[in-house]
């Protein structure tokens, strides 16, 4: 089966037609690279990375990564997004860590009750679970940062939370 091509000069030549020239016996074949295919679980773990050090990560060009991504129906990279929740995540286990050592805050002149800390405590132990459960619904579902804000990401993740606590209790 032979295709055809379009020449430079707006001529169709087919597969095997002869290159004209000295060289007439040469023959024009399509140069076809052959690729494994990516699945979605594969893509998913370069998330955390940029675009083009996923590409290359990948062994692939950022053109194909492109063409994967498009081919899946992810339309942005979510690295910033993820980028910016880990970093609030990380903020979040910082001060679970300086609430739960209070060595730390020497420089602190108000002591705070014990329920009030613990009440604290509580609420950035459950910020910590809101955030990483963005983060797994961005590698889950990695358009929903197209149309969400991360804020409005943090409360889909709350409410379902509380769904499924409510869920549990009905049992």
């Amino acid at each position: 089966m032979t295709t055809s091509t379009m020449t430079s000069c707006g001529s169709s030549m087919s597969d095997t037609d002869a290159i004209p020239g000295p060289q007439s016996s040469i023959t024009k074949k399509r140069k076809t690279r052959c690729c494994r295919s990516i699945d979605r679980m594969e893509i998913s773990k370069y998330f955390s990375i940029k675009e083009e050090e996923a590409a290359k990560e990948m062994n692939i060009s950022k053109s194909k990564l492109k063409r994967v991504k498009k081919e899946m129906g992810i339309s942005r990279w979510p690295y910033r997004r993820l980028e910016a929740l880990n970093q609030e995540l990380k903020e979040v286990r910082d001060l679970i860590h300086t609430s739960k050592d209070p060595s730390n805050d020497s420089d602190v002149a108000i002591v705070e009750t014990t329920s009030q800390a613990n009440n604290n405590l509580t609420q950035l132990c459950e910020q910590e679970k809101i955030l990483q459960r963005s983060i797994d619904l961005i590698y889950q579902m990695p358009n929903i940062i197209v149309n969400q804000s991360n804020e409005n990401i943090k409360e889909i993740c709350f409410k379902t939370q509380r769904i499924s606590l409510n869920n549990l209790l009905n049992l």
